[in-house]
């Protein structure tokens, strides 16, 4: 496990112009919820919040069926030289 000195030490060392950057990959991380916390499943949801699940399933079931999704050919592209 990386302690809080070692990370210190690594933002020590990257440069100035990448430290924007950085600040706001570490506030993501402020404010993101625990992904250890644990999330609702169906039968924990409201009343209210699970009949509009319910409508939006309902509304949005088979609704590409008449245009479905295609994955077309991949396609041929120039090869380029590899990044140094």
């Amino acid at each position: 496990m990386i302690t809080r000195e070692r990370l210190k030490q690594e933002i020590d060392r990257v440069q100035d112009s990448y430290l924007d950057v950085l600040f706001h990959i570490v506030q993501t991380f402020e404010y993101a919820p625990s992904p250890y916390a644990a999330r609702p499943s169906l039968t924990q949801l409201s009343d209210n919040s699970l009949s509009e699940w319910y409508a939006f399933v309902e509304t949005t079931y088979g609704s590409l069926a008449s245009d479905p999704i295609v994955r077309e050919e991949q396609g041929v592209y120039e090869s380029r030289e590899a990044i140094k």
